[in-house]
């Protein structure tokens, strides 16, 4: 009796169940016999349900089911579908109407699932632990804030950034939603993780903190964290910085071998030079795009204040973490070895420099750092033309040919056999526009340089 009523139960859930991968074979289906053409997921994308073309739709939406039995279609979806298959399909549609009905009658809206009904509303009603410093930060970078929700949607790579936020708040998980976003620069889909919150409260707190509604990228300013009504003000500086971090987390990259923070607002990013006290040379400057328009502006914060920043809070974003552990770190070089590396390489940049730091120390340096070694340890270096100079003479005493001294790598000028032909007479030009021999000579500039320095043999002959 006990097994029959099993049995009976299993048999009526099999019948009240309509998964999404159920739902959508079913129109598929139909869609093929209507149009008796062939019909697979993305074309049924594309050319029947999702309105941004994304081949991906459907596809998402059953993989997303996989991970979360629960997850299902709202009903202004279904609304959406129903539109466009109207128009696409105009009195056709009534043999595919019949599956919607089945899906809304076995799936019905659960509120669990429509909202966060455990939301820490009041999160941010005071900003007073480096937790919620590091959030509000990570909002700034990255939230989509609007009179009516919060919205943040991040690549799925730093899909643990969501996790955690959803931890902290006490989010809903069912309503983190995975699915494919164009990007126009990589011409390419991404897969990334979008949570919204719908509470007023929350949304209140935050504006009054400073968010901005609406656009806010191009305006934001860094928040006053000396003001009491919403601040720790006895912990000012870790809160400073854990919001720092939680921005560049956010909207930060480790670009030229030093952290970098990317804004379209050149105030914020003044704002930040002035809370942290950076040094002079520190000022936000413009990146600009391939047709020369303004793109956004970046702020080098330098080694030194983001290692502080990872030393005030240990629970930031693991792979920038990671890579600035690995690459970037304290100048191991002595004086001697410096001093011994800049004679014997004349011929070496600050850039050149940096990367035998990487080799032979294992740790990577900005260029700006080795600058500023040279310049305190009062390291003379020769000028890169009068190096070039001087090999040229050195190398023609020898023998050597001026074709042979440009191609040749091991003791020559190592340039490419193919900019011999570009660039070698505005070259030789700057090189020895000073040189008194050979003003002296006649002819064009090649002639003049293997005229005024013959090889030795052949001056004692």
């Amino acid at each position: 009796m006990v097994e029959s009523n099993k049995l009976i139960i299993n048999n009526i859930s099999r019948s009240i169940s309509y998964s999404n991968n159920e739902f959508f074979r079913d129109i598929k289906r139909e869609i093929r016999l209507i149009e008796n053409k062939k019909i697979n997921y993305r074309i049924l994308s594309t050319e029947y349900l999702s309105n941004s073309n994304n081949k991906w739709h459907v596809n998402d939406i059953i993989l997303h089911s996989k991970g979360n039995p629960e997850y299902f279609i709202s009903f202004s979806e279904l609304k959406r579908y129903e539109k466009k298959l109207i128009r696409k399909l105009d009195k056709d549609f009534g043999r595919i109407q019949k599956y919607f009905e089945k899906y809304r009658i076995r799936n019905p809206i659960k509120p669990h699932a429509l909202n966060h009904p455990n939301l820490i509303k009041k999160f941010f009603e005071k900003v007073e632990n480096l937790k919620k410093a590091y959030w509000l930060g990570w909002l700034y970078a990255e939230a989509h804030f609007s009179k009516k929700n919060l919205r943040v949607e991040i690549n799925i790579q730093d899909a643990i950034l969501i996790r955690l936020f959803v931890e902290d708040l006490q989010l809903n998980p069912q309503k983190i939603r995975l699915r494919r976003r164009y990007d126009s620069k990589t011409t390419k889909y991404q897969q990334t993780l979008k949570v919204t919150i719908y509470n007023q409260y929350l949304r209140d707190c935050l504006e009054d903190i400073g968010l901005n509604i609406g656009k806010k990228a191009g305006i934001i300013r860094f928040p006053d964290f000396s003001n009491s009504q919403f601040f720790d003000v006895l912990n000012k500086s870790k809160l400073e910085m854990a919001f720092l971090l939680g921005f560049f987390d956010g909207d930060g990259s480790h670009s030229g071998n030093t952290p970098r923070i990317y804004s379209t607002s050149k105030d914020f990013l003044h704002d930040i030079v002035e809370v942290f006290h950076l040094p002079d040379y520190i000022f936000p400057k413009p990146k600009f795009d391939l047709d020369g328009n303004l793109e956004i502006y970046y702020l080098n914060i330098g080694a030194e204040l983001f290692m502080k920043l990872l030393e005030n809070y240990g629970r930031s974003l693991p792979r920038k973490r990671i890579e600035y552990w690995r690459f970037c770190g304290r100048f191991l070089f002595t004086r001697n070895e410096l001093l011994r590396i800049v004679n014997e390489n004349p011929e070496y940049n600050a850039r050149e420099i940096a990367d035998l730091h990487l080799k032979l120390k294992g740790v990577k340096v900005a260029k700006r750092t080795v600058n500023i070694y040279i310049k305190d340890w009062h390291i003379e270096r020769i000028p890169k033309d009068e190096y070039y100079r001087n090999t040229i003479i050195k190398l023609r005493k020898r023998g050597l040919d001026l074709k042979e001294i440009w191609i040749n790598s091991d003791e020559g000028l190592g340039f490419t056999k193919n900019s011999w032909d570009k660039n070698r007479w505005r070259f030789f030009k700057r090189i020895f526009k000073d040189d008194i021999f050979v003003k002296k000579k006649e002819g064009s500039i090649k002639e003049k340089i293997e005229q005024s320095y013959e090889p030795v043999e052949a001056k004692e002959i």
